[in-house]
């Protein structure tokens, strides 16, 4: 269900940014590269198939956020992207997807390739996958801010009238939710665009 209790909430997404990350690096074999010690790494091992574990796909909810601006952050937005992908090949219905993410690099006068974006690169002469086209984006420029967030998180639709596509959390007790936010990371630290939540 939308999580009720905002002291329950900071640990929760403080724990999905940090098992995201310790997850890739994991994957990508760069714990020692990135600071990722056993410890976390080890988070990701033991609750990763419970975590992603489900019946069906329609169980799922999913919140995507990119916490950062501009085109050098170009690959926060692009994750978030080929996390939507990912998830709608798996089966999750898109008004079960939340997505908020500033929205200024597809269209980046930078961008050498207008109107798209990728998250990894190809080898000469095989055409990149673009993962921007069909991604349904629902909150974006000043939408993304910690109060849009939290207002998704507990599902506080009357909140977002008139906001972004309006779309909040309605999972139930029976659903699994999964985070994904994308950005640099800290210590205690949730980043946004313009604004830090916590």
């Amino acid at each position: 269900r939308p999580v009720q209790n905002m002291a329950k909430l900071l640990p929760l997404v403080l724990a999905a940014i940090g098992y995201a990350q310790a997850y890739t690096a994991k994957q990508s074999g760069t714990e020692q590269q990135h600071g990722w010690d056993a410890q976390t790494v080890g988070f990701s091992q033991q609750f990763a198939p419970e975590m992603l574990a489900s019946t069906t796909a329609s169980n799922h909810w999913a919140v995507l956020i990119a916490g950062s601006a501009g085109y050098g952050n170009y690959r926060h937005q692009a994750d978030v992207c080929h996390a939507y992908q990912i998830l709608r090949r798996g089966g999750i219905p898109e008004e079960q997807i939340i997505v908020l993410m500033m929205d200024d690099i597809a269209h980046n006068p930078e961008n050498p390739v207008p109107g798209k974006v990728f998250n990894k690169p190809t080898e000469v002469g095989v055409p990149g996958v673009d993962v921007y086209g069909g991604c349904a984006i629902d909150y974006s420029g000043d939408d993304v801010t910690p109060y849009t967030f939290t207002k998704v998180l507990t599902g506080d639709a009357e909140a977002l009238k008139g906001v972004g596509s309006g779309k909040v959390l309605r999972s139930t007790d029976k659903d699994r939710v999964f985070v994904n936010f994308v950005d640099h990371g800290g210590v205690g630290l949730i980043g946004f665009p313009k604004e830090t939540m916590h």
